[in-house]
């Protein structure tokens, strides 16, 4: 398979890994896969190949995640919550496969705040698994390097929502991007920077 993710980021560096379930439709948070059905990401390179070696496949669907960091540990998480991105491969599969990757959409920019709304796999709880996002000026920042100017923590606890940053001053005809990471937040700051699953800029 290949595998596309957010510019700048260091997948060996970051522990990203690729994750197969069989016989499941959606991610099992909190379900390990079988044998052999870890595959770690072994460069450096956001973009790049990878493949299951050693498994045993049968006729039955299956399920592939794509983690932006290492496996979540603590009662309150979700062993795999890094999982940003999924492709469902039904039964009989000759490639019309079910892609799915997180995503920021319908910016709304106010006064002092900026709302927006999350779409992340079907399942997972970014609440209780560390979910956050940051506020950036600028239309390429160094998301995974550059502190940002607002960081909240993503809620409500569902895979799709609104949520959004008050009392920020946005500048007019200024550029900003919002960037969203699965897990990493530390609510006295300095959250992890890690674990990007998607960004999107705008220009207010």
């Amino acid at each position: 398979m290949s595998y596309n993710t957010m510019p700048g980021n260091r997948p060996k560096t970051n522990n990203n890994f690729l994750a197969i379930w069989q016989n499941f439709s959606s991610i099992p948070w909190s379900t390990s896969p079988g044998k052999n059905g870890i595959q770690t990401i072994s460069t450096d390179t956001p973009s790049g190949d990878a493949n299951f070696l050693n498994l045993s496949i049968t006729k039955s669907d299956y399920i592939i995640g794509y983690a932006v960091g290492q496996e979540l540990t603590g009662s309150t998480v979700q062993q795999f919550g890094n999982i940003c991105a999924t492709a469902y491969i039904p039964l009989g599969s000759t490639g019309a496969n079910t892609v799915f990757s997180s995503s920021i959409e319908n910016i709304y920019v106010g006064s002092t705040s900026v709302l927006f709304d999350f779409s992340l796999p079907d399942g997972v709880t970014p609440t209780a698994n560390g979910a956050w996002a940051g506020l950036w000026r600028g239309l390429n920042p160094d998301l995974y390097g550059t502190p940002p100017t607002a960081a909240i923590q993503i809620s409500p606890n569902v895979a799709k929502g609104t949520t959004g940053f008050n009392n920020v001053s946005i500048g007019i005809g200024t550029s900003y991007t919002i960037g969203l990471f699965m897990s990493g937040f530390k609510s006295s700051g300095g959250s992890t920077q890690s674990a990007l699953a998607c960004s999107a800029s705008f220009t207010n």
